[in-house]
């Protein structure tokens, strides 16, 4: 559940709903309406409210809703929804060597995705999603969790930065739990 422009918005497992109405205002009761058939939120704690539109991280990918309709958002990250990477299905930006220093080839766990988090930082016009991976690590360690994907969003310039977790001991990378963030050495945040 989430308000949203002065209605609730109700996420179930594959539909979006409104509920319009105040019974408090009006004495009529709160009237349901399904807004989105086939898309909806996956994790209740990956919801942000910017530019317009409720984001959040859905079964195949990160989403945008305006209150009446859905626009998938992360097409130019898809392959990390993909059940498997080829060579039609790979990320298009960056290069090769910087992505293998991350551990890729990985992808969003489906499994634990419902555990995934987000916070908008204002400032930066960005919203940040922190979700479970599953897939190579460079550490012969045993994971006691999976590693995180941080994806950063920056609605202004649609566009996408990633960070990655348990993919290299000497290197401190961005992650968020639970609303909290965490930067690099130099990070203002």
């Amino acid at each position: 559940l989430r308000t949203f422009k002065e209605n609730l918005i109700i996420f179930s497992d594959k539909a979006i709903y409104t509920g319009v109405g105040n019974p408090e205002v009006n004495g009529q009761p709160m009237q349901i309406h399904k807004v989105v058939d086939g898309v909806s939120c996956i994790a209740p704690h990956a919801i942000e409210e910017a530019a317009g539109s409720l984001f959040f991280v859905g079964a195949e990918g990160l989403y945008a809703f305006d209150g009446s309709s859905v626009t998938k958002i992360s097409d130019p990250i898809n392959s990390l929804w993909a059940p498997s990477h080829s060579t039609d299905s790979t990320i298009k930006a960056g290069d090769s060597d910087t992505l293998r220093k991350y551990g890729y080839p990985w992808r969003i766990s489906k499994r634990e995705a419902r555990f995934a988090t987000s916070c908008h930082i204002r400032s930066r016009s960005q919203i940040w999603f922190s979700i479970p991976t599953s897939g190579k690590t460079l550490s012969d360690k045993p994971l006691v969790r999976s590693p995180m994907c941080t994806i950063v969003f920056d609605y202004l310039n649609n566009a996408f930065s990633l960070y990655r977790d348990g993919s290299s001991q000497d290197q401190s990378v961005p992650l968020m739990f639970d609303g909290s963030t965490y930067m690099d050495k130099n990070g203002s945040e």
